[in-house]
């Protein structure tokens, strides 16, 4: 009989162990903010402009997240029918810590249909800083190495490399619903040209229910003379996993 109480109450005792562990967990799960870039979850989402289209993945394993983005214009507009058939990808490793440091490394390119475009190899940094339990600042810090190439009317192909250094601040605002608005302003400095491109990223998202999101992007590029301004509004989609 003695024996019996022991091995119930035990029972008892891991059964309360793993039901407070399993409400621990569901509850920093439930405590993610999607706009965070250093938060630990996996997703699959869209994005669409309106001359264009971009794939995003994103799995988490442990402190490491693994994110691929793949985009690509599926027609032109007004008169530019060289956008026609553009392409860009991002291929990303991070790794977080649980003290809101984080450390990456990070490929990106674009290929363009009039046999211009560039690869970039990016090695980078971030900082989590909350000021608020809603408002959260990342300052951060790339550098890499870029290689380009483009070919003229006559055929003669140009091919040059550069030294990237490209200095930002991630800043977010969380709603306690899990909604979110963000901005990412940076800029680039070109050694090879010797100069500075800002450009800046504003977003924000909706929490449909706890698995699916809407939201939109606007990325700016400011114009120079070797690099021409651009501007483009998205809509996303995500779905959590």
């Amino acid at each position: 009989m003695k024996n019996s109480i022991i091995i119930a109450t035990l029972a008892t005792s891991l059964l309360s162990t793993s039901l407070l562990a399993a409400e621990q967990e569901q509850r920093q799960e439930q405590d993610i903010n999607y706009g965070d870039p250093t938060a630990a979850y996996s997703t699959v989402g869209v994005s669409r402009a309106a001359d264009s289209m971009m794939l995003n993945l994103q799995v988490n394993k442990g402190n490491n997240i693994y994110q691929v983005d793949y985009g690509f214009n599926d027609k032109a507009l007004g008169d530019d029918k060289g956008r026609e058939g553009n392409q860009n990808y991002r291929a990303r490793m991070f790794h977080v810590t649980d003290e809101g440091f984080g450390v990456s490394a990070t490929l990106l390119g674009s290929h363009n249909a009039d046999k211009s475009g560039s690869d970039t190899a990016l090695v980078g940094a971030l900082y989590r800083y909350e000021v608020s339990d809603n408002v959260m600042i990342f300052p951060m810090l790339d550098v890499g190495r870029q290689f380009s190439y483009s070919t003229s009317d006559n055929g003669a192909k140009t091919r040059e490399e550069s030294t990237i250094v490209q200095p930002g601040v991630f800043l977010l605002y969380a709603f306690d619903d899990g909604h979110w608005l963000s901005a990412n302003p940076r800029v680039q400095y070109n050694a090879r040209h010797n100069d500075w491109v800002a450009s800046a990223e504003i977003g924000g998202g909706y929490m449909i229910n706890d698995l699916f999101s809407v939201g939109f992007r606007i990325d700016h590029n400011e114009g120079t003379d070797r690099v021409k301004e651009d501007t483009k509004f998205m809509l996303q989609a995500n779905y959590y996993f």
